[in-house]
């Protein structure tokens, strides 16, 4: 009685292999990414179950996440994830008009920008390495501090 009830338990884990001339019963089925379907380790490549959706996925331009700008199909084996990291990192317009925004001078009248923002450590405000101490961009935080601690 125990043998069989341990038999039972023991088909209940894995799957069969979704490709119609397989069927084989694997205990970890790989999942397609593109149509999220398990299959066996023999068939688990969409080239290797002739995934349909990956012939309509391929027909598709990858799109920037941040400017949702087309990026150019991946030419030499290259694929489209590595093409959209090539876009980012050679400038993306919103990845640059982000960075010109955080890093401005936050004093009154500066308009310089800095490549790494630097914080004051009383104001918690952003300012260029000329205002970046507190006696030079005339800290609020500071005065407060100098109010609390008398």
């Amino acid at each position: 009685m125990m043998a069989n009830s341990l038999k039972s338990d023991l088909m209940s884990f894995g799957m069969h292999c979704s490709y119609p001339f397989c069927r084989r019963l694997d205990f970890l089925p790989f999942k397609c990414d593109t149509c999220e379907v398990f299959y066996c380790v023999n068939h688990f490549r969409p080239v290797q179950h002739n995934c349909q959706k990956q012939q309509i996925r391929e027909n598709y331009l990858p799109q920037c996440p941040l400017c949702f700008q087309y990026v150019v199909k991946g030419i030499n084996g290259n694929n489209d994830n590595t093409q959209v990291e090539r876009h980012i990192e050679s400038g993306c317009k919103t990845l640059i008009q982000e960075k010109r925004k955080k890093n401005k001078c936050s004093r009154n009248g500066c308009k310089l920008t800095s490549l790494i923002p630097i914080q004051c450590n009383n104001c918690y405000q952003s300012y260029c390495v000329g205002h970046r101490h507190p006696a030079d961009h005339r800290c609020v935080g500071l005065k407060n501090l100098q109010l609390v601690g008398a």
